[in-house]
């Protein structure tokens, strides 16, 4: 009977041996500033998400995790690439407000890499796919930190994490709600490729009338990533009177219309979504005014202005709540307004093509 017990022991003691995960040796390389969690730190980031995970011993072959933590004014940007021999993946990218929310949300990405059923509750925080949070997340492209940790982050484009922290499902791994698409939390978890609210000002011209001094406000909403990241824009501009003569009499002329903008599309410049060029579609609503100088009877006209064009708008994104912004554009009036004088002495119309441009700032809300 002591034989057969034993028997069934060892029977049992291998069955379970044979059930543990295999755990795949990775090697580490790490680059971060001093004020960062260490590499170790980083490491046990991903031993407490997955057991599928273990450093190599010496001369065993492994995967290459090679992370880089920098600091970017007030904030800190990471990427992860998994290297296996002369090869490498895409990096991931992260963008936090602190080094330990970045070292976390890399955490996660990697141990998902590694693992597709890695825990997302680690040494970073809960995170949760999808809307609301509360599921698993695969790996995505670009990652986001948020200020409770982890990271969200949508099929292949870039992400955001709000407050809460959370994690989005994405393109690299099958498992989470929302894989293969954008996905983000709801109130109190991370958005991937998060939509934002902006407002702010330009000081340009516009050749609408002669080079007019113009100034421009705005509000925006626009999402926050490259490639197919729609933003719109409503503004009013108003320019500065300008004094127009003919013949020895003259008007000044005032331009002021709303405008309504539309951009489709976002294309990164710089590899780290920092500076953005959006091509987008404008109509103007308004009016355009002139008052009578120089003239027996001075008399005051306003006349509508309705155009349409087509804006160039390139943003650097100098923080998180501060994106500097230079745009060109052309613009055609439906009408070609004019003003006379005198019932003769024409001193404006409106021309057929007008260019402007400006340098402003948009302030976001994280």
């Amino acid at each position: 009977m002591a034989t057969v017990i034993v028997g069934l022991a060892g029977a049992l003691t291998v069955a379970r041996a044979r059930a543990q995960p295999s755990a795949e040796p990775v090697r580490l390389a790490y680059d971060a500033p001093a004020d960062c969690p260490s590499s170790s730190a980083f490491f046990d980031e991903i031993a407490a998400r997955t057991p599928k995970v273990r450093r190599p011993e010496a001369g065993e072959e492994a995967r290459t995790l090679r992370v880089r933590v920098t600091r970017e004014g007030d904030a800190y940007a990471g990427s992860l690439t998994i290297e296996q021999g002369a090869s490498g993946t895409t990096p991931r990218r992260v963008g936090g407000s602190s080094c330990a929310e970045v070292v976390s949300a890399l955490g996660l990405i990697a141990a998902l890499a590694v693992d597709p059923e890695a825990r997302t509750g680690g040494a970073g925080g809960d995170a949760g796919a999808g809307a609301g949070g509360g599921g698993d997340a695969g790996a995505g492209w670009d990652a986001g930190a948020g200020a409770g940790g982890g990271a969200g982050a949508g099929a292949g484009g870039d992400a955001g994490a709000g407050a809460g922290g959370g994690a989005g499902a994405g393109a690299d791994a099958d498992a989470g709600a929302g894989a293969g698409a954008d996905a983000g939390a709801g109130a109190g978890g991370g958005v991937g490729e998060r939509w934002r609210i902006g407002a702010g000002a330009q000081v340009g011209g516009t050749s609408a009338v002669e080079i007019a001094p113009t100034l421009r406000v705005h509000v925006a909403l626009e999402r926050d990533a490259s490639g197919w990241a729609p933003a719109a824009r409503l503004s009013f501009a108003r320019t500065a009177g300008m004094r127009l003569e003919a013949s020895g009499v003259g008007a000044l002329v005032v331009l002021s219309a709303a405008r309504a903008e539309g951009c489709p599309l976002a294309l990164g410049l710089d590899g780290r979504q920092r500076l953005l060029l959006r091509p987008c579609a404008a109509l103007d609503v308004g009016w355009i005014q002139g008052e009578g100088r120089d003239v027996s009877l001075p008399q005051t006209r306003t006349r509508p202005w309705l155009a349409a064009g087509l804006l160039g708008r390139m943003g650097w994104a100098a923080a998180s709540w501060l994106v500097i912004e230079a745009q060109l554009g052309v613009i055609s009036p439906f009408f070609r307004e004019s003003f006379v004088l005198d019932a003769r002495t024409e001193v404006y119309r409106a021309p057929v093509v007008t260019l402007e441009g400006g340098l402003g700032f948009s302030l976001r809300i994280p």
